[in-house]
């Protein structure tokens, strides 16, 4: 039976550009499986609209863990993750996934199809323009090289380039066609898992300027190892053992002596 507008859910109710992309999540105890061994235990944690909120810890602390809870790839034994106020497990997968913008360390690709279709992967909200698409190529530095290869190939468009990512494009590259994906899609919520571990120091710093300067009205979660590119983000959350053990302002912490964030810096200095 279908809803009257009344009576539908309030997140039937917005548009995609309408949702605001705050995230709370409230006591929650998680693991990949029913019988499985607890990967988060009692996370309290409000992220609030357009914030960039960092998470960072060693191997097996639950950074990981928690970006997985957003996309509700964890069992959930207690309590909730809410999104503009709506309960993450009452909402079907691809509902979730519309509001969520995914930016991987090992970004996924359609070999052998053209640059345009890889770049319309996981797109929701419309068709794209081809000037859209090639905009976002533009600004993470790659449109110059599917344009060479369109000249070469006696194809009109870089977009209609025939992509075999592992042939074509060096990790770096890869990890930059993903986040021009994540550029044209139009989710509120940018999680962004270990996503600059492949790139070098240059294409570190566009990825960073892109972050605050296209990124500035979503939230963005970042799962960090580099330290160093998440010291200008709004707050970091320092995670140990699933539990979460700090959070703060990323460069008030690293001043804190004896604090685990600062722990964490002179490691890696």
């Amino acid at each position: 039976m279908l809803l009257e507008k009344s009576q539908a859910p309030a997140y039937l109710l917005l548009t995609i550009q309408e949702w605001l992309g705050r995230v709370v999540i409230e006591g929650v105890d998680a693991a990949y499986s029913l019988d499985g061994e607890p990967l988060l235990k009692n996370i309290n944690l409000t992220i609030e609209h357009g914030q960039k909120i960092a998470i960072c810890g060693r191997t097996g602390s639950g950074k990981s863990s928690l970006a997985s809870a957003l996309f509700g790839l964890l069992d959930i034994r207690a309590g909730r993750v809410l999104m503009d106020d709506v309960d993450i497990t009452k909402v079907s997968q691809d509902d979730l996934r519309s509001r969520l913008v995914a930016l991987p360390q090992h970004p996924f690709f359609l070999p052998g199809t053209t640059v345009r279709r890889n770049l319309a992967i996981g797109r929701s909200g419309g068709a794209t323009e081809d000037a859209e698409l090639l905009s976002a190529l533009t600004k993470v530095g790659l449109k110059d090289k599917f344009s060479e290869l369109a000249t070469a190939l006696g194809l009109v468009s870089a977009l209609d380039v025939p992509l075999n990512p592992a042939e074509a494009l060096t990790k770096g590259q890869q990890q930059l066609f993903a986040f021009a994906r994540c550029l044209l899609s139009m989710g509120q919520i940018v999680v962004m898992d270990e996503a600059t571990a492949a790139l070098d120091a240059v294409s570190e710093a566009l990825v960073q300027r892109l972050v605050r300067e296209e990124f500035k009205d979503r939230t963005v979660v970042a799962v960090a190892h580099r330290l160093g590119t998440i010291m200008d983000f709004d707050v970091v959350v320092v995670m140990d053992a699933g539990r979460i053990v700090e959070v703060g302002n990323p460069a008030e912490l690293a001043k804190k002596e004896g604090g685990w964030f600062h722990g964490l810096v002179q490691a890696l200095s």
